[in-house]
């Protein structure tokens, strides 16, 4: 009808779904897919001045507060539920006055795959120190082949954070952008070091 309708357009089908379904309104960046060889991973470094924790039930409320400041949609329930899945390692970041500054997880998944998905934070070092976090707490992290994520390549941090866990050795390329019907959305890309399921996710 009349509603505002989004999704993710492939590259291949950018233009079809501009053109013939109306998905004319685009952001001007794409989001690119990143793939990383586990062989090649390192876990960072922990940057000073931040703390990173598992989430706890006291916990959501702030994660469900800072996670309004990337998106203005209400994802409590799923993101409560995206966070606790079985095969799921998920971790707040907080700096050094007790304020949450991003959180993640990473998705153990078929094929041997982790997938990076959603990673929020601030700023760099905040996203880095979830990353060191989360690497360190999944089980048998060396038994995975490929560690992958989206990512907006409007922030120009997450290639240096694939950089830092990567020992400068990940490929990417551009795979997906936001198509909109009656008006763009605006999100913080900045705070976007990993997009959540494409399937899903709004942002």
């Amino acid at each position: 009808g009349d509603e505002n309708c989004t999704l993710f357009g492939a590259v291949e089908m950018s233009a079809l779904y501009a053109t013939r379904f109306n998905f004319s309104l685009m952001n001007e960046f794409w989001h690119n897919f990143a793939d990383i060889n586990m062989k090649d991973i390192v876990i960072p470094v922990m940057p000073k001045g931040f703390t990173c924790k598992k989430i706890e039930e006291n916990d959501w409320e702030k994660l469900h507060e800072y996670d309004e400041t990337i998106c203005d949609l209400d994802r409590r329930k799923y993101m409560k539920t995206n966070l606790s899945l079985n095969g799921t390692v998920s971790r707040l970041v907080i700096n050094e006055t007790g304020k949450i500054v991003g959180f993640g997880a990473v998705k153990m998944a078929y094929a041997q795959e982790l997938i990076m998905a959603p990673l929020y934070a601030e700023n760099l070092d905040a996203a880095v120190a979830l990353m060191s976090s989360i690497l360190m707490s999944v089980p048998g992290l060396r038994a995975f082949e490929s560690l992958i994520t989206i990512y907006p390549d409007a922030n120009n941090d997450v290639p240096r954070l694939l950089s830092l866990i990567s020992n400068d050795r990940f490929e990417s390329h551009k795979a997906y952008r936001h198509q909109y019907t009656q008006e763009l959305m605006r999100f913080p890309q900045h705070k976007i070091f990993g997009t959540d399921e494409v399937s899903h996710s709004p942002c």
